[in-house]
């Protein structure tokens, strides 16, 4: 029987690069789907790493684009008190958010990875 000898780095590379075309190309339901996906294994294999989402940056990150969408992209049609947004701009802004989301999760699954290899390769 033969022994197939896979470089986890290579592996690990290859898997961020398929996450991160993913994580730029699905719009909608489908990258909603993958950020879900990739914070359940966050959640199985990086859980100290969702501390993140305690800390106020992240939170400034992830809001920002919603935001600035709300009142820069597209046609102003919500009253909300004595403010017009669009909800066109929050939709977009959501969608920038979940990029950013994928983004981060991807990059953290796979950096942590290499890291965690070259640390064994030193020992």
């Amino acid at each position: 029987m033969l022994k197939s000898k896979t470089n986890p780095v290579w592996t690990a590379i290859v898997a961020g690069t398929v996450l991160i075309v993913l994580s730029v190309f699905l719009r909608g339901w489908y990258l909603f789907a993958l950020s879900a996906v990739l914070f359940a294994a966050m959640l199985l294999f990086r859980r100290h790493e969702l501390r993140m989402f305690f800390r106020i940056r992240f939170w400034v990150f992830i809001l920002l684009p919603v935001l600035t969408g709300a009142f820069l992209i597209g046609e102003r049609n919500l009253h909300i008190a004595v403010l017009r947004i669009s909800l066109e701009g929050i939709l977009e802004g959501i969608q920038m958010s979940g990029r950013a989301l994928c983004l981060l999760f991807s990059f953290s699954i796979v950096l942590s990875k290499i890291a965690s290899n070259d640390a064994r390769v030193i020992n």
